[in-house]
């Protein structure tokens, strides 16, 4: 479950949550009043697989990581998949963690220069995966009008399967595997 941003108007007690139910595999968008404790379902989105993960990219679209390692980026004024992405082949879990890198270093993202405020870091796991990837990702694609994840590189653990992961630095991320090992990957620049 996660707090989303909401274009429309709501009550300032109010909250708008996204959750899954991955039985029905159904992402469901709800208000939450938490001041009279009052739900309002929103909308519901049946998903072609069952739902493992969230990820907002902004006030039009989630990402919803399924079984499989796939990703549905939909429309949320559309209420439609806008696009399909195998972003852990050969998973059969699902996706664990979908997560934005705030400020990553230069080391994560590849290159020498300011970073680009159009291009934001995400990064990737699955549940029986041993490795995570990072994406570059464009809000909104200039001919398709969507955001746009590009595959960026990918990092080969030893952990048997990631079950979180965080940024703790700029330049650090930690992964924690199905058997709460947790195991720290820093990306050092050795040129400079």
């Amino acid at each position: 479950m996660i707090e989303i941003k909401w274009k429309e108007l709501i009550p300032s007690s109010s909250t708008m949550l996204c959750m899954t139910n991955y039985t029905e595999r159904l992402t469901i968008i709800c208000n939450v009043d938490l001041k009279t404790r009052r739900r309002v379902l929103t909308m519901t989105l049946k998903n072609n697989k069952a739902p493992t993960s969230l990820f907002q990219v902004d006030e039009d679209f989630i990402v919803v990581g399924t079984e499989g390692g796939k990703m549905e980026i939909w429309s949320i004024p559309q209420q439609k998949i806008v696009k399909y992405m195998d972003v852990h082949s050969d998973c059969q879990a699902g996706i664990s963690c979908i997560k934005e890198l705030n400020a990553p270093s230069d080391t994560i993202r590849g290159e020498r220069r300011d970073a680009d405020p159009k291009v934001r870091f995400v990064i990737t796991s699955a549940f029986d995966k041993n490795e995570f990837k990072i994406w570059k990702l464009v809000n909104c694609h200039e001919k398709y009008k969507r955001p746009e994840f590009t595959f960026h590189i990918k990092i080969s653990t030893s952990l048997q399967g990631i079950s979180s992961m965080m940024q703790s630095t700029k330049d650090q991320i930690v992964c924690v595997d199905n058997e709460k090992t947790l195991k720290f990957y820093n990306f050092v620049d050795k040129v400079a």
